[in-house]
């Protein structure tokens, strides 16, 4: 071998190797070729100890409600909730939880109870969340535009005692379990409960999607949360004039670092409402009359929204999906920027990297490596480490690992296995591809599985197969991601008799699946196509077209002509594929997109 194709490690790393089977065959020993361990003691201290030499003081024995509680009482005026022009200080948010609180114990809840939260984004949302933890109870959050179907899952799978949600919706759900109206909730007290809660115990539960057809809930700990957060606080510096902005849905696992790092740190958390999110002026004018200082959103929506230059925004974090060299280089030159990664199993984040600069336009931006506590390993099949740069599975441990899936043990063995380096402890099986860098950082390669990420949502695409398969004159049902100009979107392959209207499939879905995960096209196969194995080939399913509208109206005034040209920059189509009567969602529009939309219109 030559030293100009090869290092000089690499080749004494495979002689070593080729040793060992030769001195197998002399000695007449049997042994399976992956049992050899071909890393030196030098390599494997570094994959195990050093890249994962992340130990960090924290409250160990604390809890949400311990440490918010001991914020209240010191900071009793600091303003804790803004949203819009309306503010709630530490004290009289520590009150109004509290009154929930003994509402809740009063309606039954003990220590280690599962209640449902259905609000939308306000000051009763944060509350609720409060009130429950304080409680002893574990807050599971549900999404108010979720399908009832799949709300009902969530209730019954994880046995929910109550159901917290407002006036609308309890009529909607009081004859499948105990609902309460919050706006009704008149606690006898405002006073601290005396309720014992553990930093071992639940704190939340999570449901993500499941690849058998049904979502799954993930349940983290009190412990787990206050790891992540005293993480945080240092990395971001954090002052006590800071403002944090709560950009994601309570259902997504997001919510939940931007929540309690701001009400666990002693600064201010600020709301905002979905028609301020989707449009650029709007956004930008909030952030900066509220003095936003940490901003924590997907890639896609930062490409979309227009990130203006505000004065007291020091940290952007990003994560959910690959960030784009483009949008790193752009934003690291004006802000602090990091590069997260995490999935729900771990609480939220497992790895970070601050991007101080990005050399290469093409460059693949790091995931980093473990946040304060934590561990990161890339294995192979048989769990055995693999050297820097080479690919294989990454699995995640250490103290934001989640307590595993709720009432389903035989997933959680599957997911949570032995750590085979540390004594007494568990790794995550991500289920994503990486490898280590030479600087101790990770490189993010993609999934293993059918899972995928749209635009930040986690999604099992055998959840959508299994749903399309229950369509009564739907055979078979395929899923696939396609990419348009960096868009990514799902594409539903389908065999039956005869073709289906797009829209009776999208209305079957809309019933049951929220709309992240709904397909954007649906293309009919009479057969499906296989490779030589007998596996489905995806490389032969036919692009997805959007075929011209029968009953085409064309544009009829200069408006109409100006917003058909602004739909179709924004759509990626040509302008003679847009009905003006077309709605912009059936033509692959998605909310993130109405952001560019919005915003292009205004500047016309």
């Amino acid at each position: 071998y030559s030293t100009e194709l090869f290092s000089s490690e690499t080749i004494t790393r495979f002689i070593s190797y080729y040793k060992r089977i030769v001195n197998c065959i002399i000695d007449n020993v049997d042994i399976k070729l992956g049992d050899i361990n071909i890393l030196s003691t030098q390599e494997q201290n570094q994959l195990i100890y050093d890249f994962n030499d992340t130990y960090k003081a924290y409250p160990r024995t604390a809890t949400i409600v311990s440490v918010f509680e001991s914020l209240a009482a010191s900071f009793p005026s600091k303003t804790a909730l803004v949203l819009g022009a309306t503010q709630l200080s530490y004290s009289e948010l520590n009150k109004r939880a509290n009154r929930v609180a003994h509402y809740l114990v009063n309606k039954g809840v003990r220590k280690g109870d599962i209640v449902g939260m259905m609000l939308n984004r306000s000051f009763d949302m944060v509350v609720g969340l409060l009130g429950i933890l304080k409680s002893g109870g574990v807050y599971l959050p549900l999404d108010v535009n979720q399908p009832r179907q799949r709300v009902l899952h969530s209730l019954r799978d994880s046995n929910a005692l109550l159901l917290l949600t407002d006036t609308d919706r309890v009529a909607v759900y009081q004859d499948d379990i105990t609902t309460l109206d919050s706006t009704g909730i008149i606690g006898d007290s405002e006073a601290n409960l005396s309720v014992s809660i553990s930093s071992q115990d639940a704190a939340y539960v999570i449901y993500t999607s499941g690849s058998t057809g049904a979502p799954k809930g993930v349940k983290v700990g009190h412990q787990s949360v206050i790891n992540l957060i005293w993480s945080q606080q240092s990395r971001y510096d954090l002052r006590g004039d800071d403002m944090i902005l709560q950009l994601s849905e309570v259902v997504f696992d997001a919510s939940v670092e931007q929540i309690w790092t701001a009400l666990l740190s002693g600064v201010g958390l600020v709301l905002i409402d979905k028609s301020t999110m989707l449009n650029s002026a709007a956004f930008n004018a909030y952030l900066s009359r509220h003095k936003v200082s940490c901003l924590l959103a997907t890639p896609t929506f930062l490409e979309n929204i227009e990130l203006g230059s505000h004065d007291r925004l020091r940290n952007i974090m990003v994560g959910g999906e690959i960030c784009t060299s483009h949008l790193a280089d752009r934003l690291c030159k004006e802000y602090t920027l990091y590069n997260a990664y995490g999935p729900t199993e771990a609480t939220v984040i497992s790895t970070i990297h601050r991007v101080d600069s990005v050399l290469d336009a093409d460059a693949s931006i790091p995931i980093g490596g473990p946040i304060a506590n934590t561990q990161a390993y890339v294995l192979g099949k048989n769990k055995e480490l693999l050297p820097i740069g080479v690919v294989g599975e990454l699995y995640v441990g250490g103290e934001s690992l989640a307590q595993g899936y709720l009432n389903n043990e035989e997933l959680t063995r599957e997911r949570f296995v032995e750590n085979p380096y540390l004594t007494d402890q568990q790794i995550y099986k991500t289920g994503d591809l990486a490898r280590w860098l030479p600087d101790g950082t990770l490189a993010f390669l993609g999934r293993i599985d059918e899972q995928v990420k749209i635009r930040g949502f986690r999604i099992e695409l055998g959840e959508i197969e299994n749903q399309l398969r229950g369509f009564k004159d739907l055979d078979e049902a395929i899923l696939t991601v396609k990419e348009n100009h960096g868009d990514h979107y799902l594409v539903c392959y389908y065999t039956a008799l005869e073709a289906l209207e797009a829209k009776d499939l999208k209305g079957y879905l809309l019933d049951k699946l929220p709309d992240y995960m709904i397909p954007n096209y649906y293309v009919h196969l009479t057969t499906i196509p296989f490779n030589s194995s007998g596996k489905i080939d995806k490389k032969k399913l036919p692009e997805p077209e959007i075929e011209k509208e029968n009953q085409y109206v064309a544009p009829s005034n200069q408006v109409e002509h100006q917003l058909v040209k602004i739909w179709a920059e924004v759509l990626t189509l040509k302008e003679d594929f847009i009905s003006v009567d077309k709605s912009f969602f059936e033509l692959g529009g998605h909310s993130l997109k109405a952001i560019a939309l919005v915003n292009k219109i205004a500047k016309e």
